[in-house]
């Protein structure tokens, strides 16, 4: 299921949120727009896995294709906030040692193709605004998928692409909706789909004309529209590799004649799609997790882990980029593949670590690191700091920002305002923390142009929404 909830899902109804998601009985959810509700979200539905760098949520056990932290410094795209481009898919575990990948996304909304169509400019305006903006946010995407469809692996994406399709604006679908003003390529669908990724969607309804399938804009309550917004399907459901569907629905406003999946209230501007498949997993390979991002010092961490036929295996805490070697905490087991049923997830004991970065690992019987899992252990009641490298600086300087305490969400971020504003809205320049608990960046002077002489405030923000976590400081003169 692909589900944009609107700003964490409180502006309309709050716990229909969860009702969606239980009508269209979803194994997997990748959600748009959480803004810190994710586990709030997963724990309402009953699931109990999340995944806060991709904004999943799951039935099913799901671990992270790289490390669990974003390893190269500098920005990535909006649209993979928090990740490495080689890793912006999850494993989801949905059989003994089977896995199907899952990736989640959401692009840049403004400005937005179909108004540009509306305000009469042409085909190639529109392309190259699409081009400009949207497209660089789903090439990493297509990249790193590709090579996994590619492989006959079941994969999905989901997410809110802000750009209609390419199959959905034919020469027969003009004029059948407002802004349908001429047939257009959409560069962003057409890119996934040169990827081998297919969209559920118009995998069973072929024809936009029937059956255009809109997701945007939901009536609020329907069938009020606001003025001058437009009606395009723009949430996806897409897949490649080896899973076929075999179902596809709308999720929105009870009594729309065009949602199968009906809730009153409904609790979003976009409507939902929910596609069912039949897959051909892929076998596991190594796979380590831990339950959050971070835990506090003294309190037991969750680990869970796949042994793909290894016999013996042990699963070991150790220090940031150490091997088993150095070991803090362990368990081991004798017990060979068939016993994976058994034992998928143990807990071990912070006690001995001291506030800093650690690394779950999943040890082979030879002593052999399998897979690597990067997770914070924090102070118990440590709170979340900001600060800034210098405390002054000259007009037209970059500013480095360093934090810790952070939450560890997709799109945590650190803005700059004037000293004296109280409106934390109104910010002059941000950056993302990469989902990091603690790290540091550079805010540049072309994100805050030439600052002039005065007081200014650092502040570090939830998950792109406006709660301040912390802030500084600091003078430009």
């Amino acid at each position: 299921m692909t589900f944009n909830v609107w700003y964490g899902g409180d502006q309309i109804a709050y716990g229909q949120v969860a009702e969606a998601i239980k009508a269209a009985e979803a194994d997997i959810v990748g959600i748009q727009e959480p803004d810190g509700n994710l586990r709030r979200i997963a724990d309402a539905v009953g699931f109990p896995y999340v995944d806060q760098r991709r904004y999943i949520i799951s039935r099913y056990p799901l671990f992270d294709s790289g490390i669990g932290v974003k390893q190269r410094y500098g920005r990535v795209p909006y649209s993979i906030n928090g990740q490495d481009p080689e890793h912006v898919n999850a494993w989801a575990l949905i059989g003994a040692g089977e896995v199907v990948a899952v990736a989640n996304t959401h692009l840049s909304s403004d400005p937005y193709g179909p108004e540009a169509v509306r305000d009469g400019q042409s085909a190639d305006k529109v392309l190259a605004l699409e081009n400009e903006i949207r497209v660089p946010e789903v090439r990493p995407l297509t990249t790193a998928l590709a090579k996994i469809a590619a492989r006959d692996i079941p994969v999905f994406l989901t997410g809110d692409f802000n750009s209609p399709s390419y199959l959905d604006w034919t020469a027969a679908a003009v004029g059948t909706q407002p802004e349908i003003k001429y047939p257009l390529r959409w560069p962003v669908s057409a890119r996934v789909a040169d990827a081998g990724l297919r969209d559920s969607f118009r995998a069973i309804y072929s024809d936009p004309v029937a059956v255009p399938g809109l997701t945007w804009t939901a009536g609020r309550p329907y069938p009020y529209i606001p003025p001058n917004e437009f009606s395009d399907r723009i949430d996806y459901v897409y897949a490649g590799g080896a899973a076929t569907a075999i179902s596809s629905e709308i999720v929105g406003e009870q009594g729309n004649p065009a949602v199968a999946i009906g809730l009153n209230p409904y609790p979003s501007d976009h409507r939902a799609v929910v596609s069912e498949f039949t897959v051909s997993p892929a076998p596991a390979p190594a796979l380590i997790t831990t339950d959050r991002p971070s835990v506090v010092a003294g309190r037991p961490v969750v680990v869970r882990f796949v042994v793909p036929s290894h016999g013996k295996w042990a699963v070991a805490l150790v220090p940031r980029g150490a091997n088993v070697n150095r070991a803090i905490t362990s368990y081991g087991t004798s017990a060979g593949p068939q016993d994976q049923a058994d034992r998928t997830s143990i807990k071990l004991s912070t006690r001995a670590m001291d506030p800093a970065e650690y690394d779950a690992i999943l040890v082979s019987a030879k002593g052999r690191t399998l897979a690597r899992h990067r997770f914070t252990v924090v102070a118990a009641g440590a709170r979340p700091a900001v600060s800034i490298a210098k405390r002054v600086v000259r007009p037209g300087e970059s500013i480095r920002v360093s934090w810790r305490g952070a939450p560890g969400w997709r799109n945590d971020w650190i803005g700059v305002s004037k000293a004296g504003d109280p409106d934390t809205v109104n910010y002059i320049g941000y950056v993302y923390t990469g989902a990091r608990i603690s790290g540091s960046e550079t805010i540049t002077a072309d994100d805050l142009g030439k600052l002039k002489k005065g007081r200014y405030v650092v502040r570090l923000h939830r998950d792109d929404h406006y709660d301040v976590l912390a802030q500084s400081s600091f003078t430009v003169r």
